[in-house]
């Protein structure tokens, strides 16, 4: 029996592992034939046993219990209730590890397990009002686990059905900062994030995010900015950039907001780890690299080279980006380091420049490093700011060679699994000459009724604020160009900063906080807590 337990564990860890590792999913068929195994179904059962079910489908969400599950049909079936109470608190908010002194939630069950969840996403197209449910593993499209969740054999079955995405945290804790929203005519969209990573007031900066132009044919545009983060945050103005441009080119922004045309980019000729690498970043196709190298040293840091043959003196780096859901749940178990005086340590930080705080992010690989490899050895030509992990957003860098060589390098360095690369490549085309429209917006009615216009239209000391979750306003914009011609591309200015109100419990960890000092802590940081997601929490013990 024991044998056979860890044959199981063995093989579930290793499903876990090739997933993760390799951006892929396989299939698992068991074939034990001793008797005395035990069954997905009993699997299933201690699952429930020992751990909060919960099944999401759209915006529904209710917890699974009484699991039981049909071999033959492959078909999973429970009873619902709603998900309320500590373990709901704990899904909305990673919890402090020494917070288990309350009376159990019921009888067998602590408030230390009730941090042990496992979450179903299902496909959108059941309804969760009933007292009872059953589906088909196919019908799972992903599942997350909590850190602390205790999956065991019947997770190899769930493995064959979905993928596993959010291991060691939950999606509730993904990028802070302003939410877009935009209604496509059948339903509104989470598109896109504003000013990620500008957590302090000496961090406010603007940036240009693409937005996708559902009307291209109208010359109105509305989107909603919402607050949906346990964080205040403060847009100072916000503005569309409309772009009309040739067909058979696409344009793209740097990070000073400078627009380009991009015609025909070249992918990477070679990298270190070519196979690996090269087969994520070739195309816009979502199969990308992780930054997941060995960071013994610092930063995961990968080398590309690109072809150059006219020996062309300026070009543009072109890069498809966004940063990784593991970045933000880092960034938590990082503050959390602090305990009760979190709150303390962000208005000590006040007292920082900005220099200061965007030295250890470039430290850190919080912002993404990108240097060029001249007769003076590299260089580094920009950064990239955060952009959030809410879509990929294209990044323009623009560089120029002195001694044009038929081949031109860069490096790119990150924080161990920060940043989400899916593609990369290099054009040396012209720039168009560009048709651009500034537009500012003509309403701004906060879901209160509040007028935020005035305040949104200039870049000045004053601000719309977001106070709180929940807090959002819908801007409208009227004036577009609009061309029978020509494309149109849509870009959204804004500029702010937000602050966290999160809260911790527990005493400061000074210990390891002082590590934080040294340049690349926080990489070595999320690589260990990433082994110790998959060898303690993943299999079995």
């Amino acid at each position: 029996m024991i044998k056979a337990l860890n044959l199981i564990g063995n093989i579930l860890f290793a499903c876990l592992f090739i997933y993760l590792t390799s951006c892929a999913s396989y299939r698992y068929k068991a074939n034990v034939e001793d008797e005395k195994t035990p069954t997905l179904s009993d699997g299933w059962s201690q699952l429930d046993d020992s751990n909060y079910l919960v099944v999401h489908s759209g915006d529904q969400m209710m917890e699974l219990y009484e699991v039981s599950f049909n071999e033959n049909e492959k078909i999973v079936s429970g009873k619902l209730k709603p998900f309320v109470g500590l373990p709901l608190e704990y899904y909305n908010k990673i919890p402090d590890k020494s917070r288990n002194k309350k009376q159990p939630r019921k009888p067998g069950k602590t408030d230390k397990d009730a941090v042990k969840q496992i979450h179903f996403m299902l496909t959108d197209n059941f309804d969760l009002s009933s007292n009872e449910i059953s589906f088909q593993l196919a019908e799972i499209r992903n599942v997350a686990l909590s850190k602390s969740a205790t999956p065991n054999s019947s997770i190899v079955g769930i493995v064959a059905g979905s993928t596993v995405v959010a291991f060691g945290t939950f999606l509730a804790i993904a990028c802070s900062c302003p939410h877009v929203f935009i209604n496509d005519g059948d339903e509104v969209k989470k598109v896109n994030s504003l000013y990620t990573g500008a957590k302090a007031s000496q961090l406010e900066r603007s940036d240009l995010k693409k937005l996708p132009d559902y009307f291209s044919d109208q010359s109105s545009f509305s989107l909603t900015i919402t607050n949906e983060e346990n964080e205040d945050q403060f847009t100072n103005m916000v503005e569309l950039v409309v772009v009309n441009h040739d067909e058979n080119v696409t344009v793209e922004a740097d990070m000073d907001g400078n627009i380009y045309t991009i015609l025909k980019p070249r992918s990477s000729v070679s990298e270190e780890d070519s196979d690996y690498v090269l087969a994520r970043i070739s195309a816009k196709d979502e199969s990308s690299y992780k930054f997941d190298s060995d960071v013994a040293d610092g930063l995961s840091t990968i080398s590309l080279e690109f072809q150059n043959p006219l020996r062309e003196k300026t070009g543009k780096l072109v890069m498809n980006l966004k940063n990784t859901q593991w970045s933000g749940y880092v960034y938590n178990e990082f503050s959390s380091l602090f305990g009760s005086k979190y709150v303390k340590w962000i208005e000590k930080n006040e007292d920082k420049s900005k220099e200061e705080r965007e030295q250890w992010m470039r430290e850190q690989g919080i912002k993404l490093l990108v240097e060029m490899k001249t007769e003076e050895g590299w260089q580094q030509i920009d950064e990239i700011e955060l952009l959030g992990d809410i879509t990929y957003n294209s990044v323009v860098v623009p560089f120029e060679i002195k001694n044009a060589n038929q081949n031109v390098e860069f490096r790119l360095k990150s924080g161990f699994r920060f940043w989400d690369l899916d593609f990369a490549g290099v054009d040396y085309s012209k720039q168009d000459e560009l048709n651009v429209t500034v537009i500012k917006p003509n309403s701004a009615t906060g879901n209160k009724g509040e007028d935020f216009l005035d305040v949104l239209l200039a870049d000045d000391e004053v601000y719309m604020k977001h106070l709180g979750m929940d807090s959002s306003t819908e801007l409208k914009f009227e004036g577009l160009p609009v061309s029978s011609e020509m494309e149109r591309t849509v870009f959204l200015r804004a500029k702010g900063y937000y602050i966290s109100k999160q809260e911790y419990l527990g005493k400061v960890d000074r210990a390891k906080l002082k590590n934080f000092k040294n340049p690349g802590e926080l990489s070595r940081f999320s690589q260990e807590l990433y082994q110790n997601v998959f060898y303690n929490n993943l299999v079995t013990k």
